[in-house]
C-alpha cells in the first residue's frame, strides 16, 4: 500500500472530503489531491497528518520506509543453513 492510498483511506474513514482535511491540517485542497495521486509528503506534512489521524511513531517510520521504495517490516536474511534470521 502506498502513502497516497493510506492518506486517502484515512481521509475517507474519517468521512472527510479533501477540502475538509486540508483545512484541518493547514494546506490547500490541491495539495491533498497531489498527495493522494502519489506526491510524497514532506516530513512536516507527514507530522501534521500523523497528529491529525493519531498515527503512532512506528507507523510513521513505516510510511517513510515505504516512501523510499523499501518494504516496511523487519529485514530477513538467511543463516548458514538456510533458515531465516530476523536482522
Amino acid at each position: 500500500m502506498t502513502i497516497a492510498m493510506i492518506i486517502r483511506e484515512y481521509r475517507l474513514k474519517h468521512g472527510l472530503v479533501r477540502e475538509a482535511l486540508a483545512g484541518q491540517i493547514g494546506v490547500s485542497e490541491g495539495r491533498i489531491g497531489q498527495l493522494e495521486r502519489g506526491s510524497l509528503p514532506t516530513m512536516p506534512m507527514l507530522k501534521r497528518l500523523a497528529t491529525f489521524f493519531g498515527w503512532e511513531p512506528t507507523y510513521i517510520g513505516q510510511l517513510v520506509i515505504a516512501a523510499k521504495g523499501k518494504t516496511p517490516g523487519p529485514t530477513v536474511r538467511r543463516g548458514r543453513v538456510g533458515r531465516a534470521i530476523a536482522a
